[in-house]
């Protein structure tokens, strides 16, 4: 699942339901932050 938090933020999470499992759970979580552009 993407969600897009703002212009600059986003968050990528990965859910797996194994083989005979009642409930999915989550596996992986990514955070995207835009890096702040430094002007010399």
């Amino acid at each position: 699942m993407l969600k897009i938090v703002s212009a600059n933020e986003q968050t990528f999470e990965m859910f797996r339901q194994p083989e005979g499992a009642p409930d999915e759970f989550k596996v992986m979580e990514i955070n995207y932050l835009r890096k702040k552009d430094v002007k010399k």
